[in-house]
């Protein structure tokens, strides 16, 4: 009888053991799937950060010309923990910086620093930026240069956005439906950012006549192959983008000699199919 006893307690000890193991692994399994839960979370809400780098390149004015040349330009940090390729997303913010010279960053510095040895040569280009948009999928911004070198000053600006996570400019068609877009311009569903003229009012970009030139130049640039390397201002990568609208570059010509260039703002909630 007591052996019998005794067999059931051994029993029910082992099962109450096994009851306790299970129980433990079961508390562990539910602490690790909260603790990845809560970690994952926290990367998610990781926000990147911005720091202006400098580029400066000058030497002492002689008798006739001068060269100055400053440019500053956005550089992505803070990417730990992100599934991005910062270095790629920030060679991509260096080249768009870099595009008044028609060049990628390298090729550009390596022209400018031959360049600055000609005595006879001359610059005087400033660089700089607006910050449209940052968060961990996109960063926009609007670049502006200033370039006088003795004669009328050059004055320009231009968009540009990068797909972070995909470490690439974005284009029209990347974001919006380009009928769409089309749509809207035809419509005077837009609002003017920024422009050579000032002037140049909201009521004179709404005109039938000017309309339809921006809705010929957009289609022309949608068609534009860019150049291949580095970034196009001159082409569909020329977009910007903020919380309310896409925002689209127009070269715009006034008078015979003269050409200029207008930032237009088409409010997102126009486009149906943003992405």
């Amino acid at each position: 009888m007591k052996l019998r006893q005794n067999r059931e307690i051994k029993k029910s000890i082992k099962i109450y053991r096994k009851e306790v193991f299970c129980g433990i692994v079961g508390i562990l399994l539910i602490s690790l799937i909260v603790f990845y839960t809560v970690l994952n979370s926290m990367e998610n809400k990781r926000t990147l950060q911005v720091k202006n780098d400098v580029y400066s390149l000058g030497r002492e004015r002689n008798e006739t010309n001068i060269y100055n040349i400053t440019i500053n330009y956005p550089q992505l940090e803070d990417g730990i923990g992100l599934n991005i390729d910062i270095n790629k997303v920030n060679s991509l913010l260096k080249d768009a910086a870099f595009s008044v010279y028609a060049k990628t960053y390298v090729k550009a510095v390596a022209q400018l620093e031959e360049e600055v040895q000609d005595a006879h040569a001359y610059a005087g280009d400033v660089i700089d930026y607006d910050l449209l948009w940052l968060d961990n999928d996109y960063i926009s911004l609007v670049f502006s240069i200033d370039s006088c070198v003795g004669g009328p000053s050059y004055m320009h600006q231009y968009p540009v956005t990068i797909d972070i996570e995909k470490g690439q400019y974005i284009y029209f068609s990347d974001f919006a439906d380009i009928n769409e877009v089309l749509q809207a311009l035809q419509t005077g569903n837009f609002e003017v950012y920024a422009g050579t003229y000032s002037e140049f009012s909201s009521e004179d970009a709404h005109a039938p006549d000017v309309i339809k030139q921006f809705s010929e130049t957009f289609q022309e640039q949608v068609s534009a192959s860019t150049t291949g390397e580095g970034f196009d201002r001159f082409s569909s990568q020329n977009i910007g983008l903020d919380q309310q609208y896409l925002y689209i570059y127009f070269p715009f010509e006034k008078g015979i000699s003269f050409q200029g260039y207008y930032i237009l703002g088409i409010p997102k909630n126009k486009l149906e199919n943003e992405n």
